[in-house]
């Protein structure tokens, strides 16, 4: 779970990396960061001795969660197959909302209704 919390962490920073680049050559959003990740990005770099993290070569899709819709405590990123480890485990048996990172503000969907094992590598 550390190892895919790590990943998640990285494969974030990297994407907030690439909007910085594109901002100072003039050039538009790369992605979809919303401005908290970025915050979180940040956090976790000074946290890890303010190093950039290594460019990251999976593409394994990562996932942000909250207990309840209108919640605004948001958790993650978390990786595709963390996420169905927990499923498995039955650790979201009544749901939990959920989006892709880099999604920006566009709204969570169920948990029941996402099938995480289609998005791992």
């Amino acid at each position: 779970a550390a190892g895919d919390r790590w990943r998640a962490c990285e494969k974030l920073a990297y994407q907030v990396r690439q909007d910085d680049e594109q901002q100072e050559t003039g050039g538009e959003h790369v992605s979809d960061v919303t401005s908290a990740e970025v915050m979180w990005v940040y956090k976790w770099q000074q946290e890890t001795g303010g190093e950039h993290v290594s460019d990251v070569t999976s593409a394994e899709v990562m996932w942000v969660y909250k207990w309840q819709q209108e919640d605004d405590d948001i958790h993650g990123p978390f990786s595709s197959s963390q996420m169905q480890e927990w499923v498995d485990m039955d650790y979201f048996k009544d749901g939990i909302w959920v989006r892709k990172v880099g999604e920006g503000n566009r709204e969570f969907y169920n948990s029941k209704r996402i099938d995480f094992s289609l998005y791992v590598d």
